[in-house]
């Protein structure tokens, strides 16, 4: 079971084969539910002390040149749910749920130096075929890691957290890092499809695939809350932050794609023609197949338009589970070879875990490289790679560099940063951030290098040098932030105004929230400033959250910004953050902040921005009535003479129902109209509207009016609702009866009448 493989520096192939999956050893299952979500009587505990399992981590090596790996090594084995493995920093991390765990193995004999150390624990593994995987070093020196759909986890550092540390908790799918240096470790980003395995592209940029359709996979940018694969609360679980108000989405096509894309990689070697350079090669194990596909740039994030099948087998039992660069300069992919790639016949134990292949894809007449050992390189060696053609030479150059943190080269980075273009210079400012080179002198230039992925990184570094490493999103789990040195935030304040790559927009407002209040202020400031955001799929959200992740706690500081920021013209803050500001500050129904929203409509200089806060107003108590408002708010609204149905339904006044019942009970009236304040009367459970409900639900000839009567009409306990409707039911229209039915099985006394 070949589920995932690395290249080390020298050019080896190592290979966690995950032949323990899909049950642990040594537990003992207590419950199962229906998404195969499992618990077992104990935890794990890490190796040596642990009950051996089958999984194993081996080490593969080509020792002649010709292509094909004749050198085999185990580097250890009796693993137990290890599905992932790569070295670096004098050793092999592998992940070993519930464990990261770090083998060292400083003279690199492939024999571990003594017992592993357990860098990170918590991983949960309720359904094994979605645990934490895809280990993988990131451009930036951090070791990433994702988590699939129906796992959860609370990850704690032993020796570095305090025994009784809470941890950090997560459930459902996301991306996670760890930083070997610092010992920091955070999500990265939260949401996707079932993620099982990470790409970084050329440039930095982090993709995983999708275990659903409609997409080849997600593309991840630091701080993001994505959409959760799915829409089923109770597989999913609650949002982790039910105050981002929206989410970002996967990335779109115009292709019809079928479920699924596991994973991709992107072809950066030189083994693989031309017209296949810098194209995802995707891998579908449901059909068999690996398919080209292009990336077309969508303001800050992509869309695909798929180029056709690369790979296709007639054997069902090819099942691509893993897809990565070579040395070589061939794409290698890992067969799981399976008849059924399905966790639910897995765990009948329909599997066969010693089948597993792995093969290479390379152009017909390429030349294989043969150059692959960069370990016994020097520094000012690696330094002729970082503009390398091929992929594995370029990121393994940046990793040792890194590592060694020789400062003799540190000028010769400097340099290549600050005059060089494209690859050489991008890959030279990941080499000295890794190596701690990265001065602020270095840093101006570098935020107005005329390549934008040379700014958009360098703005990331700043952020994750100086910034801080905290749970983005979680209540109560903010620290102290580091202010960048102040002429490099003017630099960056400058750039914000006049930058014209939405990219590098994108990774400013995702900065931003990773910096104090006041310096993350300016820069946010100045992104607002760029109407032609306005409908960017990533940047509008991003600048919310930076808001978000500083409410309520500085709710007051943040109305006397737009108080004073003369930001209300900007489409963008009147189409994206007022309303969410003001959904954010009424939420909750506190005085306090209903008061500053209060403030806050009051300095609206004009009609959209007071509807902008408005319907945020609105949003805030969608479900349930309005609580009794300060008067001071109140006064505000009077004074605006606001006519909103809506918000008077929701406050009870007097008058509005006659006037919503009135726009119900007529025909004439639009439909959504009729279909919103039915809607309405049910949430807000109006005493006087079961009769107009039942007359909408039993006499009007809408269905969809007769369907959102009757799920209003469930929120009431009058049983004589359920005798009408249990009269009237043979009668109903068969696109009515369904609701109809929900509604008499909502109450045990009302289903008896059915």
């Amino acid at each position: 079971q070949p589920f995932h493989f690395t290249f080390d520096e020298r050019g080896r192939l190592w290979v966690a084969q995950s032949r323990q999956y899909p049950f642990p050893a040594g537990l003992e299952m207590v419950s199962r539910d229906k998404y195969y979500r499992a618990h077992y009587d104990t935890i794990p505990t890490a190796p040596p002390n642990h009950t051996p399992g089958a999984d194993r981590i081996t080490v593969h090596e080509d020792t002649d040149g010709d292509g094909f790996y004749d050198l085999h090594k185990t580097f250890v084995d009796g693993l137990n749910l290890a599905n992932s493995a790569i070295r670096g920093y004098g050793g092999v991390w592998i992940m070993h749920t519930p464990h990261l765990m770090f083998y060292p193995d400083a003279n690199g004999d492939d024999i571990p130096d003594g017992p592993p150390e357990v860098k990170l624990t918590g991983f949960g593994f309720e359904d094994t075929h979605s645990i934490s995987n895809g280990l993988t070093w990131g451009p930036d020196g951090w070791l990433y890691g994702g988590q699939g759909s129906t796992c959860s986890c609370r990850v704690t550092r032993p020796g570095v957290d305090a025994p009784d540390a809470e941890g950090v908790y997560f459930e459902g799918c996301m991306v996670w890092r760890y930083h070997p240096k610092t010992k920091a470790f955070e999500i990265f980003a939260e949401g996707g499809g079932n993620t099982y395995g990470l790409e970084f592209d050329a440039e930095g940029r982090l993709f995983s695939g999708h275990n659903g359709g409609d997409t080849r996979g997600w593309h991840f940018v630091q701080g993001g809350f994505y959409q959760m694969q799915g829409v089923n609360p109770g597989k999913f679980g609650p949002p982790r932050n039910p105050y981002a108000f929206g989410e970002l989405p996967m990335m779109s096509t115009s292709d019809r794609i079928v479920r699924f894309s596991h994973i991709a990689a992107f072809v950066e070697g030189t083994a693989l023609p031309d017209s296949y350079q810098g194209q995802l090669f995707a891998i579908d194990p449901l059909h068999n197949e690996v398919i080209a596909a292009r990336r077309l740039k969508l303001g800050s994030t992509f869309s695909t338009l798929d180029q056709g099948v690369v790979v296709k087998s007639s054997d069902p039992a090819f099942r691509p589970i893993h897809i990565a660069n070579a040395p070589d300069g061939s794409i290698v992919v890992s067969d799981m070879y399976e008849y059924y790639i399905a966790h639910g016949q897995h765990y009948q134990n329909q599997i066969d875990r010693m089948t597993g292949r792995i093969y290479r894809i390379a152009g017909k007449d390429s030349t294989l490289l043969t150059d692959l050992n960069l370990a016994d390189k020097t520094d000012s060696e690696l330094l002729q790679f970082l503009g390398h053609p091929n992929k594995w030479h370029r990121q393994t150059a940046i990793r040792l560099l890194g590592e060694r943190k020789n400062t003799s080269v540190f000028n010769e980075l400097r340099r290549a940063v600050t005059e060089g273009r494209g690859l050489l210079a991008l890959n030279a400012l990941w080499a000295l951030h890794q190596a701690g080179g990265l001065d602020p002198v270095t840093a101006q230039i570098a935020i107005q290098h005329p390549d934008t992925d040379v700014r958009r990184w360098t703005i990331r570094a700043l952020g994750d040098e100086y910034g801080i490493h905290r749970n983005l999103g979680l209540p109560g789990a903010r620290q102290h932030a580091v202010d960048l040195p102040s002429d490099v935030m003017a630099t960056l304040k400058e750039q914000a105004l006049k930058e014209t790559d939405a990219e590098t927009r994108s990774q400013m407002a995702s900065t931003a929230r990773r910096l104090t209040w006041s310096q993350g202020l300016e820069l946010i400031h100045a992104l607002l400033q760029h109407d032609e955001d306005l409908d960017d799929k990533y940047i509008p959200m991003l600048c919310w959250w930076f808001f978000e992740a500083h409410l309520p706690e500085r709710a007051e500081s943040v109305v006397e910004f737009f108080e004073g920021a003369n930001l209300w013209e900007h489409s963008l803050v009147k189409e994206h953050i007022l309303s969410r500001i003001s959904r954010r500050l009424a939420v909750d129904g506190k005085r306090q902040n209903l008061l500053l929203l209060a403030r806050l409509i009051r300095s609206a200089p004009e009609k959209e921005s007071v509807s902008a806060l408005l319907d945020g107003y609105e949003q805030a108590f969608r479900g349930r009535s309005i609580p009794t408002i300060p008067d001071e708010l109140a006064k505000v609204l009077e004074g605006l003479n606001i006519s909103s149905l809506v918000l008077r339904l929701r406050q009870n006044d007097a008058n509005a129902y006659q006037e919503a019942a009135a726009i119900i009970l007529n025909p004439e009236a639009p439909t959504s109209e009729r279909i919103l304040y039915t809607r309405i009367l049910g949430e807000i459970q109006h005493p006087n509207a079961t009769t107009v409900l039942l007359h909408l639900a039993l006499q009007d000839p809408s269905i969809g009016l007769k369907k959102t009567a009757l799920i209003a009409l469930s929120s009431f306990e009058d049983v004589r609702i359920a005798e009408k409707i249990a009269e009237q039911l043979p009668t109903l229209p068969a696109e009515a009866r369904t609701s109809a039915l929900t509604l008499l099985t909502s109450r045990k006394d009302w289903t008896a009448l059915l």
